[in-house]
């Protein structure tokens, strides 16, 4: 019965994260990264053709995904995508996220389950970034898998568990190189619930367990393989796949992306945003450290959950050391610690829960730290999801595009309605920073893209995009009067949109009409 109980409240739990993730999917505009990857999964849904770049764009499992979710929707065309499309796929990671925390009950018992599952609903970071169409939903969503089976696995070995583990290992390699920070943060947390007291079951035989080991890797080996490969259409994907190491090795230096040591930190628990106050992760931190102050008394040494709260409590240091170390940093690269920070403050409420039973302030601290902790974070996804969608003064917002740029896209599609040639314009886009334009522009087939002017086209473009810096290139390219219009692109740079003078007229005659529309 309490089986049942705890799944119908997880059910419930993962239904409110739902739709918290889904709510305003396409509220804010294309980040570049996703533009850049909503591209490619129109090129894999139109050709077919996937193959990965040891350089850039990190793994296959996104694109796959998202394919497959635009054919269930019948979606054959990159012009037929939409935002939600893409961010729906990321959103459902972001709640099997929830759901998977089932394998990791026990170690969690009901409340520490459940409290674990709360804090992950309504963490402002997990919910903006699940309606992100990038990596690190996926990552985290089978991070979660592989922890959840491996310490099913020490708790009752048996090839079903390592054949688990051993699938969501290759599904994480498939989804981001930085993977391997992970493992090394798993690593240091076992070693912690060893020094905790966690033992093999009586009567574990060491041969068997070498044998589940070797299994879970080749299966681990094999599903990445597949991906990278594009399902061995691609052999030569799995040996790029190697070398991809080097490079990102090379790019953990910063590359443009350089911040202090203590910026990860400042991000999750004490970022101001001038009006809008302090924003902080607060919840699950607060909970994780007086599990830890408690269960290192004397009298928890016994307590059955404490190998796994060591186990928690390392890997999120862990994580969070190498990702402050690592100059390179991004906000999303948190993600996988705080996950691990809500399962820590789940089984340290559950900790504290049972403390001194059979008084009463333990749980009248877990619950009004938790009911406190929730209208915050409520209070920063309204912010977050709504007016500061796109707004810089969001801790989420990194290098975000400027909501300005979707007036310069309803100008490109209004020329399109008054031009003769309609959606067969020809547009051509001379910038150094155009990103997500592509994305915007994915229903017009006659787009191109230079630095600087070409020196011939077949005919005069309908319509140029330029930046301010290749502005005065473009204007003394011009060979007939345009019409400048200038929108923010991101905070660093904007595009001017140049119609030519009878095209311009013509949309200003048309929202003339629209605006005073004759008599019926």
């Amino acid at each position: 019965m309490n089986r049942l109980v705890v799944a119908i409240w997880l059910l419930i739990l993962c239904i409110a994260a739902g739709a918290l993730r889904w709510h305003r999917l396409d509220r804010r505009p294309m980040h570049t990264d996703e533009a850049v990857q909503g591209v490619k999964t129109g090129h894999l849904l139109e050709t077919g053709i996937y193959r990965y770049n040891p350089r850039e764009f990190h793994g296959p499992t996104l694109y796959y995904f998202a394919a497959l979710r635009a054919r269930i929707a019948r979606i054959a065309r990159l012009a037929d995508l939409s935002e939600n499309d893409l961010r729906s796929v990321t959103a459902f990671f972001g709640v099997a996220t929830i759901a998977l925390l089932w394998l990791l009950h026990p170690p969690l018992r009901r409340t520490g389950l459940l409290i674990a599952a709360l804090l992950m609903a309504t963490q402002p970071f997990l919910i903006f970034y699940s309606g992100y169409f990038i990596q690190e939903s996926l990552l985290v969503a089978f991070t979660a898998g592989f922890l959840g089976a491996l310490w099913r696995y020490l708790r009752s070995p048996a090839v079903g568990w390592a054949m688990l583990a051993g699938l969501c290992l290759g599904m994480m390699a498939a989804t981001k190189e930085t993977f391997v920070i992970t493992l090394a943060a798993v690593t240091a947390g076992l070693a912690a619930a060893a020094w905790a007291g966690l033992r093999w079951p009586a009567g574990t035989d060491r041969r068997t367990v070498a044998g589940h080991v070797g299994i879970g890797l080749a299966i681990a080996l094999a599903v990445a393989a597949a991906w990278f490969s594009s399902w061995f259409t691609h052999p030569a994907g799995m040996a790029d796949a190697v070398r991809a190491f080097l490079h990102f090795a090379d790019r953990a230096g910063g590359q443009g992306h350089e911040k202090p040591w203590w910026w990860h930190l400042r991000l999750l628990f004490a970022h101001r945003a001038g009006p809008y106050g302090l924003w902080s992760q607060w919840p699950p931190a607060a909970l994780s450290l007086v599990g830890v102050a408690i269960t290192l008394r004397p009298r928890f040494r016994s307590d059955p959950a404490r190998p796994f709260l060591a186990f928690m409590a390392v890997f999120n240091v862990a994580l969070l050391a190498i990702y402050s170390a690592i100059p390179y940093k991004t906000p999303w690269l948190t993600l996988t610690a705080l996950w691990g920070l809500c399962v820590q403050g789940g089984v340290s409420a559950q900790i504290l829960w049972n403390f001194g039973e059979p008084r009463r302030w333990p749980r009248l601290l877990v619950a009004v730290v938790l009911a406190a902790g929730v209208a915050d974070s409520l209070r920063q996804v309204r912010w977050m999801k709504g007016r500061l969608a796109a707004d810089p003064r969001n801790p989420c917002v990194y290098e975000h595009t400027s909501t300005d740029l979707l007036n310069g896209v309803r100008l490109v599609y209004e020329a399109a309605q008054v031009s003769p040639a309609g959606e067969r314009m020809l547009i051509a886009v001379i910038a150094d920073e155009y990103w997500p334009l592509p994305w915007y522009l994915r229903h017009f087939p006659n787009v191109g893209y230079w630095p600087q002017p070409p020196p011939e086209l077949p005919r005069p473009p309908d319509l140029t995009i330029a930046n301010p810096s290749t502005a005065n290139a473009v204007e003394a390219w011009l060979t007939s009067p345009h019409v400048p219009s200038h929108f923010g692109l991101r905070t660093t740079t904007a595009i001017i949109v140049y119609l030519p003078e009878p095209l311009w007229t013509a949309v200003l005659a048309r929202r003339a009409a629209a605006a005073h529309p004759g008599p019926p």
